[in-house]
């Protein structure tokens, strides 16, 4: 998915529907909003060990409240817990408010590259903070 268009879909209020493709067509993770997009800094976090993931695996998102170089910043990690990257900045930028105010993301692994340089292709889906 082009990045302009999740930055306008959520701008928008569009967070529900920003592709005409469902989530459950593309085997992406359960939420209403779709975006395909990378990990950063997977090569620094990892050094030369194989990215610790394949095809398809869940991943978990989580807000980094402390990291100096962006106070938005959203942590990819395993579902062990092993930080693999991060989302970009501009996509942090816009889904650390809606983290922040109780929406869940969902992510999962859509593409795994080791060689040359390890490379992480994600799927995010956002859905309505579940009632408790």
């Amino acid at each position: 998915m082009d990045r302009r268009l999740f930055l306008t879909g959520i701008g928008g209020g569009l967070a529900g529907t920003l592709t005409g493709v469902r989530a459950e067509e593309k085997n992406a993770p359960a939420g209403k909003a779709l975006l395909s997009t990378y990990v950063t800094n997977v090569g620094d976090l990892l050094g030369t060990d194989p990215v610790p993931v394949g095809r398809n695996a869940p991943l978990a998102l989580t807000r980094v409240h402390d990291r100096d170089y962006d106070k938005t910043t959203i942590a990819v990690a395993t579902l062990k817990g092993r930080v693999i990257g991060y989302l970009p900045t501009n996509q942090s930028r816009i889904m650390a408010p809606l983290l922040d105010a109780g929406m869940q993301a969902s992510a999962r692994v859509a593409e795994v590259k080791n060689y040359p340089r390890p490379a992480v292709r994600i799927e995010i889906a956002l859905s309505p903070a579940s009632s408790a």
